[in-house]
C-alpha cells in the first residue's frame, strides 16, 4: 500500500479547494490536465507551500497508481493496482473517505515498466454525470458517481513495452482515447452515452506511444510536421 501516493492526493486537492466553491465549473477537475489542457484559470492563485501542517486538509491510504485525480463536484476518482487487481476508486471531496470501489476482470495484465511503472497510470474522465476509465489490461468501463457500471468496451491487452499512459477525454457527446501500440495503433470515438464506437482512425505511424488525445487551447503558429 503506497502511502506516497495517498499523500500526493492530498497535497492537490487545496490547489482545488481554494479558487471557488467545489460545485463551480472552475473548481472540477474532470480529466487528465484539466479541461483547458494544463492551462491555469486567470486570476487562479494556487497554494505554493505544503506540508502537514500547512494547506494540510486530508490524506487517505489508498493502493498503487499513476493516474491523476478527476474531480467533480463533491467527488474524486482515480484508479489503483493493489499487485494482483485493478480498480476505480470513489471518494469523498471533503474528507477523503472511501465511497466505492470497482475491480475490472482484466485476463491479464499488461507489461509495464519494473522500475516505479503501474497498469494504473490512466487518469479517468467524467462529465459531470459518469465516470469513464480506461486500463490497457482491460479496455474502457464507465460508471455513474455511485460506482454502478453503466457499460463498458472490452479491448485486448495493450501491447507496449512501458505501459500504457494515454488517459480518455471528453468531448462533447464523445470519449476520445488513443490507443497506440506496438501494431494496430488507432484513435477511438465512443459515444459516451453507449459506449457504441462512432469512429475509428488508424494510426500506422505511431508505435507504442503515450500520449492523451488533447484539445487546442490557442491559435496555431505553423502547420505541424
Amino acid at each position: 500500500m503506497s502511502h506516497r501516493f495517498a499523500i500526493a492526493l492530498t497535497l492537490m486537492l487545496p490547489v482545488i479547494q481554494t479558487a471557488t466553491p467545489a460545485q463551480s465549473e472552475s473548481a472540477n477537475w474532470p480529466q487528465f490536465r484539466g479541461s483547458t489542457g494544463g492551462v491555469a484559470a486567470e486570476n487562479s492563485s494556487p497554494p505554493l507551500e505544503f506540508g502537514e501542517t500547512r494547506n494540510f486538509q486530508w490524506k487517505t491510504a489508498l493502493p498503487c497508481g499513476s493516474s491523476s485525480p478527476c474531480i467533480w463536484g463533491d467527488y474524486i476518482f482515480l484508479t489503483a493496482y493493489d499487485g494482483e487487481h485493478l480498480e476505480t476508486i470513489g471518494l469523498r471531496r471533503d474528507d477523503g473517505e472511501i465511497l466505492w470501489r470497482r475491480r475490472v476482470p482484466a485476463p491479464e495484465i499488461e507489461q509495464f515498466h519494473p522500475a516505479g511503472g503501474t497498469p494504473a497510470a490512466s487518469t479517468p474522465a467524467t462529465d459531470g454525470e459518469r465516470v469513464y476509465v480506461y486500463f490497457g489490461s482491460y479496455g474502457m468501463v464507465t460508471y455513474d458517481f455511485e460506482g454502478n457500471e453503466m457499460w463498458k468496451v472490452p479491448m485486448s491487452t495493450a501491447d507496449t513495452e512501458f505501459g500504457s499512459g494515454t488517459s480518455p477525454i471528453v468531448e462533447d457527446d464523445l470519449v476520445l482515447l488513443n490507443r497506440d501500440e506496438r501494431a494496430d495503433s488507432h484513435l477511438l470515438a465512443l459515444d459516451r452515452r453507449t459506449g457504441e464506437v462512432v469512429w475509428r482512425t488508424e494510426r500506422p505511424d505511431f508505435l507504442d506511444g503515450y500520449s492523451s488525445p488533447g484539445r487546442e487551447t490557442a491559435p496555431v503558429k505553423a502547420p505541424f510536421s
